[in-house]
């Protein structure tokens, strides 16, 4: 009887012991684009910690710009976004 692992990497072309590690190089990132979001300090909306973990926050987002290549778009005025602050010192 074949194992699982063993026939499932065969069958996607990677052809590899079930614990090796593969030995691929890391792809090559460019820069496609930049998004920038202005959100409003005025209205933001709290939603406080979940079980000790990161306090939750929304905020209205005021406008913004989208740039790269082929593309320069500007962000209107509404909808919102959110973001995680643990300890009031790191952003996720």
């Amino acid at each position: 009887m074949l194992e699982p692992l063993e026939t499932t990497n065969i069958a996607l072309g990677i052809h590899e012991a079930p614990h090796s590690r593969s030995h691929t190089m890391p792809p090559n990132l460019e820069h496609r684009f930049a998004l920038r979001a202005y959100l409003s300090k005025d209205n933001i909306c709290d939603l406080q910690a979940i079980r000790s973990g990161p306090r939750n926050y929304i905020a209205a987002i005021t406008g913004g710009f989208l740039k790269g290549e082929g593309l320069d778009a500007e962000l209107l005025p509404g909808g919102a976004d959110w973001m995680s602050v643990r300890h009031v010192t790191v952003l996720m």
